[in-house]
């Protein structure tokens, strides 16, 4: 299992089963904000409950074109896409970096509703 970078700060964490019994963790932050959280992984259909249900933000590394059509046609989430941000990097020397897979991590740089 590789490490996740402060998923200890969030409130809520569902571990949830996906292909091959191998599973993804899905972290809401609401009382701490981290600096960087990761790895950040595919979206799945259980996002398209979440993000409505917290009124959350949604930061994956791409996803199944079944999910990205109902990411993208949701009345139930505001969609703002962005192929390159400097809120995702790699970090140097990382298992995904060796590998250059899909996985990064997300800058927390958002400010909190006052």
């Amino acid at each position: 299992m590789r490490p996740q970078t402060n998923v200890n700060m969030a409130d809520v964490v569902y571990e949830v089963e996906a292909e091959g019994g191998v599973t993804r963790f899905a972290a809401i932050y609401r009382s701490q904000l981290p600096d960087l959280v990761g790895s950040v992984r595919s979206a799945r259909l259980l996002d398209l409950e979440l993000v409505p249900m917290y009124q959350a933000l949604l930061a994956y590394s791409g996803t199944s074109e079944p999910i990205q059509r109902l990411i993208l046609s949701s009345s139930r989430m505001s969609i703002k896409r962005s192929r390159r941000s400097r809120a995702t990097t790699r970090t140097p020397g990382s298992f995904a970096s060796r590998r250059k897979a899909r996985r990064s991590s997300i800058r927390c740089s958002l400010s909190r509703p006052s």
